[in-house]
């Protein structure tokens, strides 16, 4: 019998310091569950302790996966980048592919990717206008497509707008 109550004394102490630790990652920056599993586990945090307090601090809505990996969705459209690139680089920090494919679909739709792609394009003219100018599309279409873009998305956006007009002209002139 007192073996069991110093077994739960003990795993109740490895709780609560788990959940300090966990608190204190937390404090830095938000995490999701499967980044802040892996600090966890690199503090010494036991693992059968791990999965408990993460529990309860989603729980307690301290940690929310899915509202984090859509302000990461988010980021990442800031810096010009398709909703393929999205999905793969939530899948890259341990996110469901499924969870990933809806975070980033309730963040991207088609009218935000067609202006995220004239928003690069625009932002690198300089790098793409030797290719505009040799007529040399398909590589532009290329360097969209690796940046994550769907090739229905790029199809559309060069069918429905001149290219060449708008990497050669300067904005603000």
């Amino acid at each position: 019998m007192k073996n069991r109550e110093l077994k739960d004394e003990f795993s109740e102490t490895d709780f609560k310091e788990g959940y300090n630790i966990a608190i204190r990652l937390l404090s830095f920056a938000p995490q999701l569950s499967t980044t802040l599993r892996d600090k966890m586990i690199k503090k010494g945090v036991d693992k059968s302790v791990i999965g408990r307090v993460i529990d309860k601090l989603k729980d307690n809505q301290i940690l929310d996966d899915k509202k984090l990996g859509c302000q990461y969705a988010l980021s990442i459209s800031e810096k010009c980048y398709g909703k393929y690139e999205a999905i793969n680089r939530l899948i890259q920090k341990g996110i469901d592919k499924n969870d990933a494919i809806n975070m980033v679909n309730s963040v991207y739709y088609d009218d935000l990717e067609m202006t995220l792609i004239e928003k690069y394009l625009i932002k690198n003219r300089n790098n793409l206008l030797k290719y505009c100018e040799d007529k040399k599309y398909d590589y532009i279409k290329k360097k969209l497509y690796d940046r994550g873009f769907d090739t229905n998305i790029i199809d559309n956006f060069f069918r429905s707008n001149d290219i060449s007009s708008l990497i050669t002209t300067q904005t603000g002139e």
